[in-house]
């Protein structure tokens, strides 16, 4: 399941705009598996996996117009978060006639919870060169 919802303000100002946008995205995957999957127990599972992904941004920037210069800047924030969660049976345990173990079960049984909060301020400038179609950029992004 994938859900994605964006708000946003916009609002002109003189030779340009402010922009003030929140965005949220959500993706979660869960997915079994069985030996015989006509017939799953517990104890026929050999492949469990559920994660989620989940991440929320908070955008504003200023974009102007100067003289021939298009400026923009602003300030960002992201929090993101995931979690995996996995069980997974690499290679089954063989046993001889007698019950001894003739190779152990090999199996990938973790959690792996990730969560950050990034925020950065930025600025680009654009100019139009000799008045033709080609701008020049230098974008400028750094993480506070």
């Amino acid at each position: 399941m994938e859900l994605y919802h964006r708000c946003f303000v916009k609002r002109n100002i003189p030779n340009g705009y402010w922009n003030l946008a929140l965005s949220r995205n959500y993706f979660n995957n869960d997915i079994e598996k069985y030996e015989d999957n006509q017939n799953p127990t517990a104890a026929n599972k050999s492949l469990d996996i559920v994660s989620a992904e989940t991440e929320t941004k908070l955008r504003f920037d200023v974009n102007k117009n100067l003289v021939g210069w298009k400026i923009a800047y602003g300030a960002s924030a992201q929090l993101a978060g995931y979690t995996n969660t996995t069980f997974n049976v690499v290679r089954k345990e063989i046993r001889d006639a007698g019950g001894n173990i003739v190779q152990p079960a090999v199996i990938a049984n973790f959690n792996s919870p990730l969560n950050n909060f990034l925020n950065w301020v930025h600025l680009y400038r654009q100019a139009n060169v000799l008045h033709q179609t080609d701008w020049l950029s230098a974008p400028v992004y750094v993480p506070i």
